[in-house]
């Protein structure tokens, strides 16, 4: 059973893979089973919160300079 620290540090791990220009499909595979597909969700979330706040950041400062 995957405990909520450990689906936090999936989180965490998928806003920085974000951050490293590495893709969404690049989500960890190497674990089966129903605690893979829920930490791979939760590296995903992760992975889409971080991508999410830097479209804003981008679409912000693209009407600043305009």
């Amino acid at each position: 059973m995957v405990t909520e620290a450990e689906l936090a540090q999936a989180e965490q791990a998928g806003r920085w893979a974000r951050d490293a220009c590495r893709s969404r499909e690049s989500a960890p595979r190497y674990e089966m089973g129903l605690d893979g597909v829920t930490r791979r969700r939760r590296w995903q979330a992760g992975w889409d919160k971080r991508d999410q706040e830097l479209s804003a950041a981008r679409s912000e400062t693209t009407r600043k300079t305009r």
